[in-house]
């Protein structure tokens, strides 16, 4: 009575009534062939090729068959109704049925494997040949099937699965186009035992799905953590999927100890284990056929739940990769069904996956979802919100950027509820915290804060005014306004109100301010001089050079007046000079700034006034002063220059330029904030506001960045340690300049906002937020809105009217 050649297997005819679905196949008509089915099996024949013979002999009686037990799902076809055997079939699956008392396993703790040749129940397989295809700098062997119960030696509840891939599966492909010999030798077991378990360490497991008809590797399991090995580059080279249990507090390289490869389905254990005879692991095997390595991680267990969340790297996954690694699974219901899986479903929220299984039995079951969930709220759509914002970005650009590359995401309601309900109110609260934390640190300290406006927009049509305090001696910034044009008169008057907010807030924390240094906004001067005279008010160094500079440019364009060009930059060179060395002290500011009409004249020594009354310069050489184009006393260009310098409103402006005050560092923090919300894109107040709160964020979180220093050495850079610099050709004044180069901003600070994103969808985390929208007008239209059919209904443009009267 024909039967199931594979060992242990109970299936023959006869059987049909207890095995309905269990199909007898016979071995093909090929000597080939049927070696490779008998390789499969796993089995040792003593006369392999007078067996294989006797099996193509019989034929026409058909003895020897194997059951569709050991046969793959996709080794069928189906024709009709008919489920037909593939031409290229190969029993791949082994079932071992041998039966162990209970008692047996119970009796005898696990010492250690035998290091002598046990006897295998497995086929031996024909040697690779030495061709570049097969060559391997690691070492294979077969994958035992023992069930022989010697080999095992005190084992406490060993279970053994009921299904296993062979390991034989790469190997005997290769079989079908070389010449093999005939039998290689059987694998050594070395003595190995699992440490015990010590301090965790933090691991960061990245599972590596094995392709369908080879052996994972037979790792023996335990509750101990696996660990990545520390070795050199050269050595994780080697050993890339190299692990080792936590067992001790030094990790040595083990690359040549410990190898692994997928292609032969192998793994050899370290030889010089020091045994623990104490120690009982779970030597259950896992359901999943995964073959799980350590990898190096920045994350630790010290941090939060959403720290590592936040930490945690994502992945790009391409549809048919994730579709080829699910249907690797086998039926995951609780009925303990091994069959494979027949199709999934997709369910998709935002950048969510949710993947359903359902296998050739019927069965309907839950099987992977692609993000964790926080309160309903799928944490990867969160944090891609949140990351849209911390960024700078907008959601258009995003949305463009996935629809061209394919990407799932969220749509823009989506979007604008996760900024009103979760990201707004965090930010709101990292700003208020780092208010106070300024604010602390600046109580009882005079202070000289610089202020300047930015609106969104140029020109007198802009909405919004966004007006920056900060303070000059810590540069960080202090406060910042946010008014929109509906709250003042007009365009123009928005900087004055934000300007007066903004400072009625600092002044009612206490804080000193003793000077406030802004450009000269005649709003602000006439606001200053009328309700806070007692603050001194300076002006902008770099503003009021930048003016002198347009007014000498103009006056060198003029007739009779083109040697005044000349003398452009050392003018105001001359101007920087004076306010830095003035000390304080306006009359000394003044007699400074006027040596300038003798010092063009070629007077260096002069006996009108009091504190100034030579040039600081050395003495000129000969050369120098015969090659500079000095400036005749009654030329018209000495006139225009004398009209400049002793100008009336420069004489009222000098009081205010005493202290050398310069807001370059706002022109800085404005530029930064440019990155957060760009002119060019129209936001809401709040949004507004809050991209504000991110820039200020980031702003002093960078505070005190050192220069950028040379780290690596190229062929025409300069040496490593150095500073690092740039050159820079300006157009203004078309000549190249030298710029200092800063390490990278840091974005780190945004890590901890984007945890405590989560905490708040969590319900962990209150904030006391209020938004500003419903506090302001939708629009800015000065007339109201009319209905929209009429407007329509008049609309037409020139083409349109033209063709009505044709």
């Amino acid at each position: 009575m024909p039967k199931c050649l594979v060992k242990n297997c109970p299936h023959k005819t006869g059987n049909k009534a207890l095995y309905p679905e269990v199909v007898l196949h016979v071995f093909p008509r090929n000597l080939d062939r049927i070696k490779i089915w008998l390789n499969f099996t796993g089995q040792d024949f003593p006369d392999f090729d007078g067996f294989v013979q006797q099996i193509f002999s019989s034929k026409k009686i058909d003895n020897y068959r194997i059951c569709s037990v050991h046969f793959p799902e996709t080794s069928y076809i189906l024709k009709g109704t008919r489920r037909l055997l593939r031409q290229d079939a190969m029993p791949t699956l082994q079932f071992d049925n041998t039966s162990f008392s209970e008692s047996w396993m119970t009796k005898r703790p696990l010492q250690s494997f035998s290091t002598e040749v046990l006897p295998s129940t497995s086929t031996s397989l024909q040697e690779p040949c030495n061709c570049s295809c097969h060559r391997s700098d690691i070492s294979t062997a077969t994958q035992e099937t023992q069930t022989d119960p010697t080999m095992f030696v005190n084992i406490p509840e060993t279970q053994i699965p009921a299904f296993q891939r062979s390991s034989l599966a790469q190997e005997i492909v290769v079989n079908l186009d070389h010449s093999y010999a005939r039998h290689l030798p059987v694998r050594e077991y070395a003595q190995s035992t699992p440490h015990k378990r010590k301090s965790r360490k933090t691991l960061q497991l990245e599972i590596t799905p094995i392709s369908p008809g080879i052996n994972p590797p037979i790792l023996e399991e335990s509750e101990e953590e696996l660990i990545p090995m520390d070795t050199s580059d050269d050595e994780r080279n080697d050993s890339s999927h190299g692990i080792v249990p936590l067992g001790s507090d030094s990790h040595q390289p083990v690359s040549e100890d410990l190898q692994t490869t997928f292609e032969g389905s192998t793994i050899q254990t370290p030889a010089k284990d020091q045994k623990d005879e104490t120690y009982y692991p779970d030597t259950s095997p896992s359901n999943a056929s995964f073959f799980i390595q350590g990898e190096e991680t920045n994350i630790n267990k010290s941090m939060s739940t959403e720290e590592q969340m936040v930490e945690e790297q994502k992945f790009i996954v391409f549809e048919s990769c994730l579709d080829k690694l699910i249907y690797m699974i086998t039926c995951q219901s609780s009925l303990g069904c091994m069959a494979k899986i027949e199709h999934i479903i997709k369910r998709f929220k935002g950048s969510l996956v949710k993947i359903r299984g359902v296998c050739f039995e019927g069965h309907n079951f839950p099987l992977w979802e692609s993000q964790p969930m926080i309160n309903n709220f799928a944490a990867g759509n969160l944090l891609l919100a949140s990351s849209i914002i911390l960024s700078g970005s907008s959601y258009q650009k995003v949305h463009d950027l996935c629809n061209i590359f394919g990407l799932k995401h969220f749509s823009e309601s989506t979007f604008y509820r996760y900024q009103k309900r979760f990201i707004f109110p965090v930010i709101d609260l990292h700003w208020i915290t780092e208010r106070s934390k300024v604010k602390h640190d600046l109580t009882g300290q005079a202070l000289c804060v610089g202020g300047d406006g930015q609106c969104d927009s140029p020109g007198h049509s802009a909405k919004y005014c966004i007006y920056t305090m900060i303070d000059l001696t810590s540069k960080k910034v202090v406060d910042f306004e946010v008014v929109q044009v509906t709250q003042s008169s007009s365009s123009v008057a928005m900087e004055k109100l934000a300007f007066e907010l903004c400072l009625n807030r600092i002044l009612s924390e206490n804080l000193e301010v003793h000077i406030i240094a802004t450009d000269r906004h005649p709003s602000i001067r006439k606001l200053m001089e009328d309700k806070f005279k007692t603050i001194n008010h300076q002006y902008d160094v770099w503003h009021y050079a930048k003016s002198l500079r347009k007014k000498i440019a103009a006056a060198s364009k003029k007739r009779a007046c083109a040697d005044l060009k000349l003398w452009h930059n050392p003018i105001i060179n001359h101007f920087w000079w004076c306010c830095r060395r003035c000390k304080g002290n306006e009359q000394e500011l003044r007699e400074k700034w006027q040596s300038l009409l003798y010092h063009v004249q070629n007077k260096h020594k002069w006996k009108k006034g009091k504190k100034y009354q030579k040039c600081a310069h050395l003495p000129l050489s000969n050369d120098e002063i015969q090659t500079t184009q000095w400036l005749d006393k009654y030329s018209p260009a000495f006139a225009n220059l004398q009209e400049i310098v002793k100008n009336d409103q420069i004489e009222k402006d000098l009081p205010h330029l005493t202290y050398f005050c310069h807001t370059g560092i706002i022109e800085t923090y404005n530029s930064l904030s440019l990155k957060f919300r760009l002119k060019r894109i129209h936001y809401g107040i709040d949004s507004m506001e809050a991209r504000s709160k991110l820039a200020a964020l980031t702003h002093n979180f960078n505070v005190g960045r050192q220069q950028a220093v040379v780290k690596v050495q190229k062929h025409t850079g300069e040496a490593v340690g150095n500073i690092r610099t740039k050159m820079e050709f300006r157009k203004s004044s078309k000549r190249w300049t030298v710029r200092n180069v800063y390490e990278t901003m840091s974005i780190e600070h945004f890590s901890v906002i984007s945890a405590d994103i989560i905490r708040k969808a969590k319900g962990t985390l209150s904030t006391s937020w209020i938004p500003r929208a419903p506090t302001v007008p939708a629009n800015i239209a000065s007339v109201p809105r009319p209905e929209k059919e009429e407007a329509v209904r008049e609309h037409f443009s020139r083409f349109t009217k033209y063709n009505r009267n044709a």
